[in-house]
């Protein structure tokens, strides 16, 4: 599990340092207010980008929040309808891409059943389930890869 969480932040990591990755102006938002309340600083988003101190509890808790406030993360447990809501705004035209985000949702749903944690390891475990199914089903958006 934790080299799963240090794959999963140094995505995280890639993605701070490219805030213009998220097309959603909400996105954007969502990650600067979540880096904030993490109290994460201009040298630690630089950090972040550089793959250093991956193991700080605040880059695992800024994915939980991430993922809360995306509505990934609801009642401490995985919702498949909120990463479906994502998935809806990030593929909206594109039905192929689409169906194939549905199904990373539903699979990430049942890989992720029965993981219940109010923690901030469980951020990494789920953004980690949704973007590697993006990636092996070949659909995660070039800019945040």
């Amino acid at each position: 599990m934790k080299s799963f969480a240090f794959v999963v932040l140094v995505v995280l990591c890639v993605w701070a340092t490219k805030l213009n990755a998220f097309e959603n102006k909400a996105m954007k938002e969502t990650f600067a207010k979540c880096a904030m309340e993490q109290k994460l600083t201009k040298d630690d988003i630089e950090k972040l980008s550089k793959k250093e101190n991956l193991t700080d509890e605040r880059y695992k808790c800024l994915a939980k929040c991430v993922g809360e406030k995306e509505g990934v993360i609801k009642d401490g447990k995985y919702n498949k309808e909120g990463a479906i809501k994502i998935a809806k705004k990030m593929f909206s035209d594109d039905a192929e891409k689409l169906k194939k985000a549905e199904e990373v949702a539903g699979e990430c749903d049942e890989t992720l059943k029965d993981i219940q944690s109010k923690e901030c390891d469980f951020g990494p475990a789920v953004i980690g389930c949704l973007v590697g199914g993006a990636k092996e089903k070949k659909i995660m958006p070039d800019k945040m890869e």
